[in-house]
């Protein structure tokens, strides 16, 4: 009876993440981002973000093989993920210590999915910064030129971020954390794994 009471009262790892306080985090240190901002500016953000993710305890450094999860998936189109999608979920999994699986659907044509996998709450700051990183960039770029030439430069503007994030010093290194997250993903996603 007691064994049943501990296995009905174990906290599920999904729920104990503080979705909106990240959001919340997240929005803050996105915000001094703009249309203009440049390298160092970027680089500062995501730093101070990870600086103050770490003082308040909300990501992880160590990777518990039972506390692993996946986000929600974060559908991107294929041109969008072609030009900066691909490698900023790289750069933001390496940042915050999770994995990015790219879900390979030959059926889905104009459309990627992303998902990350990793701790709960590393999974969704990588989210989080996901979905908001171009959001940040549209909010008040202007009202000029076409659709199609705003679209054009918010591409720009989100691959000059992508790869801004290779050189950040916000990093979480663990040798041990890539074999739990590519076994996880390996019994998870074998579909998505190609030759």
């Amino acid at each position: 009876m007691l064994k049943i009471f501990n296995e009905l009262n174990k906290e599920d790892p999904k729920a104990t993440v503080p979705t909106v306080q990240i959001t919340v985090i997240c929005k803050k240190h996105l915000s001094v981002l703009n249309h203009q901002s440049e390298s160092f500016a970027i680089r500062k953000a995501i730093e101070s973000l990870y600086a103050d993710l770490l003082d308040q305890k909300i990501i992880f450094v160590n990777t518990r093989k039972g506390d692993i999860v996946k986000s929600k998936i974060l559908k991107t189109t294929r041109v969008d993920y072609y030009w900066y999608g691909g490698i900023l979920a790289k750069n933001i999994a390496m940042c915050f210590g999770t994995l990015d699986i790219y879900l390979w659907h030959d059926l889905l044509h104009p459309f990627s999915e992303i998902v990350f996998v990793g701790m709960p709450t590393n999974v969704e700051v990588c989210y989080q910064l996901f979905k908001k990183a171009k959001t940040a960039y549209k909010k008040d770029s202007g009202n000029w030129g076409s659709r199609n030439e705003k679209e054009e430069e918010a591409n720009r503007y989100m691959c000059q971020f992508a790869q801004e994030l290779d050189y950040t010093q916000a990093y979480i290194k663990n040798n041990e954390y890539n074999k739990l997250l590519y076994d996880y993903a390996n019994k998870k996603f074998a579909y998505t794994i190609r030759d």
